[in-house]
């Protein structure tokens, strides 16, 4: 039965050769994708998901209120995490952690870097997995872990375990350290993300910060709990205790409340966030919109192979009638017409990972935020979602045409005055919708070319053209960089700026009377202001 099977299919595929290249083709083409789109779907759904505890671990935020509504906020007053240990029933770890700009020097190599700081549960609390030496050395101030990244950098591909490197602090004095172990890739849909991390005294240390100035703000205080239940003796603890200490010590930033914010769900809601000083997941548009063109395409595809295959039936016409006077059941028919499909689709699967080799790095590479793998083993659900693919593409485009032409009738057929051709409704439709969705495609993809067009050549505000910005960490930095390239005749301009447009700014609550609105602020000089070409409004 299946060597009959294999024999018919392959002998109407030898036939039909344009019918099964431009199917597979156009199959190929959207299957990939919809590949893509899985895994850029899958990049933000698995936000922090590399993290064990993901379920366990909330992050404290703060409500300001402005105008009678609250304004969420991911910052937290420096001391709070340490007032917090040991005092609430069923919160079994914390963790403040806070990252800054830092130079990091070994021998040649002098780069700027992400340092990070975070205190002894740590490791206990989130994943990430070390590569060389344990995390026992995190507890050793005189020591910092690196990033896989990092020690590729400075170290190449040796183990650095024990060897020295620099941190240059803002005053330009040096703090040396002994690597006490590198951690494996960091995922990038990781909303914490650093070049290195040492203990959290050392950010005291550095930054010469008293522990409890509850005027001054770090990027995050982590509690973990001891199981899956929400802290809800927290939350009252920190709303009944830490707000007033907090708005006595800052006029200027008044919180209204806390709250808790699961670390599963914290890349979905980060962007509601205001100074979220962690990392952020692709905005909700870059993640829905590759799905519903690929949704598209795919459709575009199903509905040409459905109305090619009744098309091409009428080639197989006699093949049918035989079969069917000789004793065969239409559902032996079905099985023959589902299976060519399966076949078909499968074939245009093989191609679609051909294709998706070069289109997910392709896409990939072009977001600065999003970091794509076709890898199988490392991400094994990948292969449940070409399995349901395939089932769906072969269902969607397979079933009608082996209902159809499998309901032939063989005197008719045999007689020759058996009607061919998409004359019914439902032939008529699935035409109509592919016409429908391939125009919808072709404006959405037009649409959004002249909105890239559009943004590119718009009108911002300020210069774009022939503007170089170069972050420096510290003061010094500053004056010996600045005194460098004020040297060169190639520059026409050379200002410094505290804060710089799309890369930094900082909240606060603008008062007219009674009006207030939050708004986000930004320092430079009138040497920026001519530099970047802004108009200031009287």
């Amino acid at each position: 039965m299946f060597k009959n099977f294999f024999k018919i299919t392959i002998r109407n595929f030898l036939r039909n050769k344009s019918y099964v290249f431009i199917n597979l083709i156009g199959l190929g083409l959207s299957l990939a994708c919809c590949i893509v789109g899985y895994l850029n779907w899958e990049f933000a759904a698995d936000y922090d998901k590399n993290h064990q505890n993901h379920e366990r671990i909330y992050k404290v935020h703060i409500n300001k209120s402005v105008q009678d509504r609250n304004v969420p906020y991911g910052i937290t007053p420096l001391p709070l995490g340490e007032q917090l240990k040991g005092k609430i029933a069923g919160v079994t770890r914390y963790s403040r952690y806070v990252d800054n700009g830092l130079v990091l020097k070994k021998e040649l190599n002098v780069f700027n870097q992400r340092i990070g700081f975070a205190e002894d549960d740590f490791f206990e609390m989130f994943t990430f997995p070390f590569k060389y030496g344990n995390k026992e050395a995190f507890f050793d101030q005189s020591k910092i872990i690196l990033s896989a990244n990092t020690a590729e950098v400075y170290f190449g591909d040796t183990d650095p375990t024990g060897e020295l490197i620099t941190i240059i602090k803002e005053d330009g004095t040096p703090l040396s350290m002994t690597v006490g172990g590198v951690l494996e890739e960091i995922p990038m849909n990781s909303s914490i993300h650093f070049s290195a991390i040492t203990h959290w005294d050392n950010y005291l240390k550095i930054r010469e910060l008293e522990p409890n100035d509850w005027t001054r703000f770090v990027s995050a205080t982590f509690v973990m709990t001891d199981g899956n239940n929400y802290p809800k003796n927290l939350l009252d603890n920190l709303n009944e205790n830490y707000v007033t200490i907090q708005n006595e010590a800052r006029d200027d930033f008044q919180i209204s409340s806390y709250y808790l914010e699961q670390l599963t769900y914290l890349g979905q809601n980060s962007m509601e966030i205001r100074s979220n000083w962690l990392s952020e997941p692709p905005p909700t548009p870059a993640v829905i919109t590759p799905l519903i063109m690929a949704g598209l395409m795919l459709l575009i595809a199903c509905f040409n192979f459905t109305n090619t295959s009744i098309a091409i039936s009428s080639k197989r016409l006699k093949e049918i009638g035989i079969r069917k006077v000789m004793g065969s059941g239409r559902k032996q028919l079905i099985f023959q017409f589902m299976g060519e499909n399966l076949i078909l689709s499968f074939g245009g699967l093989i191609v679609a990972l051909g294709i998706s080799y070069f289109l997910v790095p392709a896409y990939s590479a072009m977001w600065d935020f999003i970091n794509l793998e076709l890898d199988f083993m490392a991400n094994p659900e990948i292969f449940y979602f070409l399995i349901g693919l395939l089932i769906f593409t072969s269902i969607i485009a397979g079933a009608y045409p082996s209902l159809y032409i499998s309901s032939y009738q063989p005197v008719k057929i045999l007689r020759g005055n058996l009607s061919l051709g998409g004359t019914n409704w439902f032939s008529k439709s699935l035409l109509g919708f592919q016409y429908l969705f391939t125009i919808i495609a072709l404006i959405s993809s037009l649409a959004f070319g002249k909105n890239a067009e559009y943004q590119s050549e718009m009108d911002v505000g300020f210069r774009r053209e022939n503007i170089l910005a170069v972050r420096v960490e510290s003061q010094s930095e500053y004056e010996r960089y600045f005194n460098l390239v004020s040297q060169m005749p190639e520059l026409d301009m050379v200002n410094g700026t505290t804060h710089h447009i799309g890369w930094w700014t900082y909240s606060r609550t603008l008062r007219a009377g009674e009006k207030e609105a939050e708004a986000s602020m930004m320092n430079f000089s009138l040497g920026y202001k001519d530099i970047m070409d802004l108009n200031i409004l009287e």
